[in-house]
């Protein structure tokens, strides 16, 4: 979607506006290559993540600090979180795309 409006843009601008438009391909092909091997380290970042969470809130819970335990689960969680919206967001823009919403 990024390179039709580069392209229309580059078709107003001229020479300069052309550079820009292939500049802007260039770099949603190397989204894409990168695509593929961002989604496997989002995937093992994730349970990483949480194989270390889970680890502490077992730790915490045996000691007794209960309270504590769920602290670091929602921080946790709020961390994964923040590692996916972008993915998330990307979702849902497709799901728009597809039924033009």
């Amino acid at each position: 979607m990024i390179t039709v409006f580069a392209v229309a843009n580059a078709q107003k601008q001229g020479v300069m506006g052309a550079r820009l438009a292939s500049r802007a391909v260039r770099l949603c092909f190397k989204r894409r290559e990168q695509t593929g091997n961002m989604d496997v380290d989002l995937i093992l970042k994730v349970a990483g993540i949480s194989m270390i969470i889970t680890v502490v809130c077992q730790i915490m819970s045996k000691a007794g600090r209960d309270e504590q335990s769920t602290m670091v689960s929602l921080a946790g969680m709020v961390v994964i979180l923040l590692l996916i919206a972008e993915r998330v967001g990307e979702l849902l823009l497709t799901i728009r795309r597809v039924f033009g919403i």
